[in-house]
């Protein structure tokens, strides 16, 4: 009985210990409710939804962005990896992931999409989007993926490729490391083993 008590005592500290905290969204104004605060308008023409008479915004907000009878309309916010604490050693090992999200809808939302570029020292380094759907109500797309080596900042990117209104809203994006096991864990699970050794002497 005590062998099980000890092992399962092991298990449950190596679980709390390689587990991550909360992901925290890095980006500033994710749900437009400060107007175009934190986001860089590349191209076409921003303004700002509300409830009439276009749709309800999201997450109880009062505002959304809308990309604007443009051919190309393109909103972005950039992350810097090192302003994180993130070393090039760390990035490059490929061990951290970005998470995110966006919704869209509206007439041109056949043609929105959700993206992440990958910008390493020199610029552009890959470009990995969703695709997001219905016109007529709002629709969430999201998805993890690794960042890749040599990315030295991340972009979150709201793009439309219609001539037509496109609303976007509530915006997400967390980076996260993969969980290392802690030293204290491993400790863990050599007393456990040299308890279970012990008690099959006896």
């Amino acid at each position: 009985m005590k062998i099980k008590t000890n092992i399962l005592l092991a298990t449950l500290v190596i679980q709390a210990s390689t587990g991550t905290a909360d992901a925290i969204n890095l980006l500033t104004n994710p749900g437009f409710e400060n107007g175009l605060t934190g986001w860089t308008i590349v191209s076409g023409t921003a303004g700002l939804g509300n409830a009439s008479p276009t749709p309800d915004p999201l997450l109880g907000g009062t505002q959304y962005l809308t990309g604007s009878d443009s051919s190309l309309f393109e909103a972005t916010q950039t992350i810097s990896l090192s302003a994180l604490g993130y070393s090039d050693a760390v990035i490059d090992a490929e061990g951290l992931t970005a998470d995110f999200s966006g919704t869209i809808t509206g007439p041109g939302a056949s043609n929105g999409i959700t993206g992440l570029r990958f910008i390493d020292s020199i610029g552009d380094l890959s470009f990995f989007m969703l695709n997001n759907g219905a016109t007529d109500t709002w629709t969430t797309s999201s998805n993890d993926v690794f960042i890749p080596f040599g990315t030295r900042s991340v972009e979150f990117v709201f793009r439309s490729n219609s001539p037509e209104n496109t609303f976007f809203d509530a915006a997400s994006l967390s980076i996260t490391p993969e969980p290392i096991p802690e030293p204290s864990s491993f400790l863990l699970v050599g007393l456990a083993s040299l308890g279970l050794a012990t008690r099959r002497q006896r």
